[in-house]
């Protein structure tokens, strides 16, 4: 076993819609902006959020899910960062798994199998002193006592210093090692849609990036950024098989292959760690845009379709008559494909919006 040093934290809530995106991009703004090296990753399948992560970093962010990978899987995919800080966005509620009887592959699953410390964002809109009760509760359950800090997002700095004596004979009555880091006010026109499948995607809000540098300036303003970094810097190294450079290479079956991978506006779903799989078969991926290209790319001899948003852009899709051809020629030849959500919607005959608009797609 070799260990690895990797200043990290998790950014984890009692439920969903308690700002945990918002606030996750915040931080990665202010690590960046302060020049620290940094990476991002998000608990569980799910392929919107990482797509903000990737807004502020440039780079891909990774999902961690004990499900999937394993607990040794993710203190794999976790320890092959290659920044010095990462940043952990939890799904759901901190504790919700795969059932109700347990925690398995749960946000609090993944930053037990990893060591990471936890920093909860509590949404106290509406909400006063039962806030308190709330964050009790939760940390009555941490039996691995891996939470160490609480945000409160949607409260004022005022009710905030209030509540903070509240907080430290209370909590900290329980448990010393949790600090209260601070509030981030509630600002309405930071908050960010959803729909049926998730948030909106990054792209389809036009002021994201100022959204996210306003929320950065709230955060730096309101929450102790340095107790966060010190936290982060606290957590243990990681516990990992030793890799030679060898290791994860698989054989070389797939070499001289060409996977042509649908992404665009339209298709975006996808877990880099599955085209990395490919890749180390050897095999060459090619993206391409079912939106804006004409063909499949030439030596085509795979085609992944992935989800999306597809409905967004039937009428373009639609329109598109060269590439449909080409990818209904390459199914008829019998090129193998995966087709899946929006990329299943697209190879059918067609589809109908919920404005009852009818585009013929593929066929």
């Amino acid at each position: 076993m070799d260990e690895k040093g990797l200043n990290r934290v998790m950014l984890a809530a009692p439920g969903s819609g308690s700002g945990k995106t918002m606030i996750t991009c915040a931080l990665l703004e202010l690590l960046n902006k302060r020049g620290l090296d940094s990476a991002a990753f998000k608990c569980g399948p799910d392929y919107i959020d990482p797509l903000f992560h990737k807004r502020i970093l440039g780079t891909d962010s990774r999902n961690l899910d004990t499900y999937f990978s394993g607990r040794e899987g993710v203190r794999d995919i976790l320890s092959g960062c290659q920044s010095r800080y990462a940043v952990i966005e939890g799904v759901m509620g901190l504790y919700d798994g795969m059932s109700p009887g347990g925690t398995e592959g749960s946000a609090y699953d993944i930053a037990e199998a990893t060591d990471t410390p936890v920093i909860l964002t509590v949404d106290a809109s509406g909400a006063g002193r039962t806030v308190i009760s709330l964050i009790k509760g939760i940390i009555a359950d941490d039996s691995h006592h891996l939470i160490k800090g609480v945000i409160f997002n949607r409260m004022s700095v005022e009710f905030c210093s209030r509540l903070r004596p509240v907080f430290e004979k209370e909590i900290n009555g329980m448990r010393e090692d949790v600090k209260l880091l601070g509030s981030f006010p509630k600002v309405g026109e930071l908050g960010i849609e959803s729909r049926h499948l998730g948030l909106m995607l990054p792209g389809e809000i036009y002021d994201i990036k100022e959204k996210i540098l306003k929320a950065a300036s709230l955060l730096e303003g309101n929450v102790d950024i340095n107790g966060i970094l010190s936290i982060m810097e606290s957590a243990p190294k990681l516990c990992v098989k030793d890799i030679s450079p060898d290791t994860g290479k698989d054989p070389e079956s797939g070499s001289g292959l060409i996977l042509a991978v649908a992404y665009d506006e339209a298709f975006c779903f996808y877990y880099r760690d599955n085209l990395e799989a490919f890749e180390r078969r050897g095999v060459e991926i090619r993206f391409f845009s079912p939106l804006k290209d004409r063909e499949l790319p030439e030596g085509t001899n795979g085609i992944l379709l992935g989800g999306g948003y597809p409905e967004n852009h039937l009428e373009e899709l639609s329109l598109n008559i060269s590439m449909l051809s080409s990818v209904k020629n390459a199914v008829d030849r019998g090129i193998p494909s995966l087709a899946e959500c929006g990329g299943f919607m697209y190879l059918h005959e067609t589809v109908r919006d919920t404005g009852g608009n009818v585009s013929r797609l593929a066929g």
